[in-house]
């Protein structure tokens, strides 16, 4: 009788390479593939956040809403709460180990998506009026923001210009090196960081009037 024949050493190290090379190869694959899917998801999220501050302005006679009421120390998504009907959207899916709530929905939170802070006037921190705005689809709403609390104020629920990315105040670049934006349209698309963060930036988008 034939005895059977077992691996050598050789051929299982061999083996073992193969393997190894082929999740080297696959792994980052498989990752980029599941931050896509995260990034469509928070696409949705922000086109859903924009449709609800356009009618959130038709209730309030064509006024925008402000990043933080004053007066309640409330910020943007307790006042737009009611116009989405769900909390988890205004978290970006590929930050939300980040992102966690004040109970009262105020600076005691930090979010993952931003309002712009030019919505508002800020000498006054009234929100300016949507008529006020002649290129709304080229207008920064929302965008990914910095969720982290890297200084006493970087709670994440505003944006605003010239702030360096994955920065204070500034854009988040969670998604394949950019970030999602939501447009005054009520649209939303994804932008390269680099190519929106300043004031006058190379996309051509509008932080101001």
């Amino acid at each position: 009788m034939k005895a059977a024949r077992g691996f050598t050493l050789i051929e299982l190290l061999v083996v073992i390479a193969v393997i190894a090379i082929l999740a080297a190869i696959l792994f980052p694959v498989f990752a980029r593939a599941r931050e896509k899917s995260r990034q469509t998801a928070c696409l949705s999220n922000l086109k859903q956040l924009s449709l609800g501050v356009l009618m959130y302005a038709q209730d309030y006679d064509g006024r925008l809403i402000a990043s933080r009421d004053k007066a309640s120390n409330l910020i943007w998504p307790a006042c737009l709460q009611p116009y989405v009907h769900n909390t988890q959207v205004f978290i970006c899916p590929s930050a939300a180990d980040e992102s966690v709530y004040g109970e009262r929905w105020n600076q005691r939170g930090w979010l993952s998506i931003g309002l712009n802070r030019d919505m508002e006037d800020r000498s006054t921190d009234i929100a300016r009026k949507l008529s006020e705005y002649p290129y709304p689809a080229e207008t920064i709403l929302l965008a990914d923001s910095t969720p982290n609390d890297l200084n006493s104020g970087g709670r994440g629920y505003q944006v605003m210009a010239d702030r360096e990315p994955n920065s204070q105040s500034g854009i988040g670049m969670r998604h394949n090196g950019g970030t999602n934006v939501g447009f005054l349209d009520g649209h939303a698309k994804w932008y390269e960081a680099s190519s929106i963060w300043q004031m006058d930036n190379p996309a051509g988008l509008h932080w101001t009037p």
